[in-house]
Parts: structure tokens; C-alpha cells; sequence
């Protein structure tokens, strides 16, 4: 995953959630993803095992996909303006690493955070 991205922490969406996405690493984001099945398993169960707790469903219950969608991040992040996840230094809010600089150490707290202009 970290080849591509930030591996994000288990805890930001719950099992089903990470069994539909590696369930989906052949269409991940537009993007082949796709894992010998060795590898995709090991992955899965990982992720499965360190899972949160939190319900990661949309709306009509089908699991979230992406991590940023779930209730947890969207409070955490509410006071970030849109224009903010659009600036070329940041691209997307799944660019945890833009912001939260100790991120690839699993680190994530506030007094770590810097947004770039």
C-alpha cells in the first residue's frame, strides 16, 4: 500500500470495510491495486485483526470505502475548507502525510500538524 500511498492505520475503518477494499484492488480508486492472492490474504487479515470499531457503513449500510468519508474524519477535519484539500501541496484529504508530518511514524496528533500553502 505505502508504494502508492500513505498505509493508513487499521483503526480508520472497520473490517468490513477493509474486506471490501481489498476485495476491490483490481479498481482501487482508478488505479490496478491488485495483490497475489497470498499476499492480498495476509493484507486482509491484518487489517481485519486491527480493525476499528466504529461503524464505517454509508447510508444505505454498504461499507465505506475510503476513509475520509467516515463520520470520525469528517468531525476531525471540519474546520479544514475545501479549498484546503485542493491546494496542489495537499491534492486530496487522503494525503494524511501532507498535514500531519509525524504520519508515516503512526503519529497523528495536532501539535504535528502543519498545512502547507
Amino acid at each position: 500500500c505505502g508504494s502508492c500511498h500513505l498505509a493508513f492505520p487499521p483503526q480508520l475503518l472497520d473490517a468490513a470495510s477493509w474486506r471490501a477494499v481489498m476485495a476491490g484492488l483490481p479498481k482501487h480508486f482508478g488505479t490496478d491495486a491488485s495483490l497475489d492472492d497470498k499476499r492480498r490474504a495476509a493484507i486482509t487479515d491484518f487489517l481485519v485483526a486491527h480493525a476499528g470499531r466504529r461503524d464505517t457503513r454509508d447510508a444505505k449500510g454498504q461499507p465505506l470505502l475510503r476513509a475520509t468519508e467516515t463520520r470520525w474524519f469528517v468531525h476531525e477535519h471540519d474546520e479544514v475548507a475545501n479549498s484546503v484539500w485542493s491546494r496542489p501541496s495537499i491534492k486530496s484529504a487522503a494525503n494524511c502525510a501532507a498535514c500531519h508530518t509525524q504520519a508515516a511514524a503512526g503519529d497523528y496528533r495536532e501539535r504535528n500538524i502543519r498545512i502547507p500553502r
